[in-house]
């Protein structure tokens, strides 16, 4: 009877115990934690940059960061640009940022909208000139890609100063004159039909002294002299052995992994390359411009910029993320990438020799390439050209007949 009156009572304090916290919980639900927002980037891959892949992983290591701001960035990869009008038209598209360039900025400008940035001013004024339009700023770039003279520092002390000299140089590497070359050939120049051997094409014939003139629907080289000159001298290199006979053939990264196997000396490679350098012989290689027939070199390139479009579902958020492009660890990561963002002093943010070298250039040397709505089907078509000239389909004079038909 006793021990029953006990178990009743410890009943009863149980209940007054246990039931208060189930009352609570029962009407003081906790509201469902939000989810972040999603950031729907659309990145072309086919660029002489990080591919899709490594700028994903990129991502996927700050997200955690950008998570505590809100938002987290899905990187979507596009690998045809000329699909981006159709879906950044659609009235159900899903992008907020995409990647914009000098190839592509005139056709979807129509689906951007302006920026208002004050971190702008932390980029060097030619790269983010080609993204305004009407006195408004679309995109902020975040890669800039041009070509550069790759030199091998083991069997050359100082970077050719003069094209002339280029060419010197190149013949004594090559063992079809010199018997005692350690390397096979002397010099390869980037020369893959896309646009990217366009614009290595249009920086040599400029530096040799040549002119461009921009009409409403094309790109006139007006110096046929100049240009009968610079193919000769393409052929030149091929028939003497002192470029590859594939060089038309040769990827980005074939030539790389040559250079490395040191079958050539010198090269004129994109400066995305030297990622890819760096990472195999650091301390063997060395870069300088593209030398030329004076003292002013140009290397014509392009840039990569994000803008937002305005399909986009929280602009403020995407405005963070571009924000975020400028600050220190993150241009430590896309530099890490092999990215080389155009902002003044990023050699202080992450210190190095080759990159201090590499941002010299930029700053001296780069000129962006035409920034037109023609202007990707012009470089194309041109390069297309160059091929078939190298592959001796068609002669100096029909070369120059078929760039200037080009509209």
């Amino acid at each position: 009877m006793r021990s029953r009156r006990l178990a009743i009572i410890i009943s009863i304090l149980l209940l007054f115990i246990i039931t208060p916290p189930l009352l609570y919980n029962q009407y003081h639900v906790k509201p469902p934690i939000k989810p972040p927002n999603e950031i729907n980037v659309a990145f072309l891959s086919h660029y002489l940059a990080p591919d899709a892949i490594a700028f994903k992983n990129l991502i996927e290591r700050w997200n955690p960061s950008f998570q505590k701001m809100g938002f987290y960035v899905n990187v979507i990869d596009f690998d045809k640009e000329s699909i981006l009008t159709t879906i950044l038209s659609s009235k159900n598209s899903s992008i907020d940022i995409v990647v914009v360039t000098n190839f592509n900025f005139k056709a979807i400008l129509p689906y951007l909208l302006p920026l208002n940035l004050t971190s702008t001013e932390q980029f060097y004024e030619k790269a983010v000139h080609p993204f305004y339009n009407n006195g408004s700023l679309y995109a902020l770039p975040f890669h800039a890609s041009f070509p550069i003279l790759i030199y091998n520092k083991n069997y050359i002390i100082d970077s050719p100063k003069s094209f002339n000299q280029l060419l010197s140089i190149a013949k004594d590497f090559s063992k079809a004159h010199n018997l005692n070359s350690p390397t096979e050939y002397g010099l390869a120049i980037y020369s893959l039909e896309g646009r990217h051997s366009s614009l290595v094409f249009q920086s040599l014939y400029e530096n040799l002294g040549g002119q461009i003139f921009i009409t409403n629907s094309t790109i006139k080289f007006l110096s046929n002299e100049t240009i009968e000159s610079l193919l000769s001298t393409y052929t030149f290199l091929i028939e003497e052995k002192i470029s590859p006979p594939e060089i038309m053939y040769l990827e980005s990264s074939v030539l790389n992994d040559e250079f490395i196997a040191e079958k050539f000396p010198i090269m004129i490679q994109w400066n995305y390359a030297l990622y890819r350098l760096s990472n195999s012989i650091p301390e063997k290689f060395g870069i300088a411009p593209i030398p030329s027939y004076s003292m002013l070199s140009n290397s014509v390139g392009y840039l990569m910029a994000f803008g937002i479009c305005k399909s986009s579902k929280d602009v403020s958020f995407s405005i963070k993320f571009l924000e975020e492009l400028c600050n220190p660890k993150f241009l430590e990561g896309l530099i890490d990438t092999g990215f080389f963002p155009p902002i003044k002093g990023l050699s202080k943010i992450l210190e190095g020799n080759i990159l201090d070298l590499e941002e010299k250039i930029f700053y001296e040397n780069y000129k962006n390439c035409v920034n037109e709505k023609f202007s990707n089907k012009f470089y194309e078509t041109f390069s297309r050209y160059l091929v078939w000239y190298l592959e001796k389909k068609v002669s100096e004079k029909e070369f120059i007949k078929l760039i200037s038909s080009i509209s």
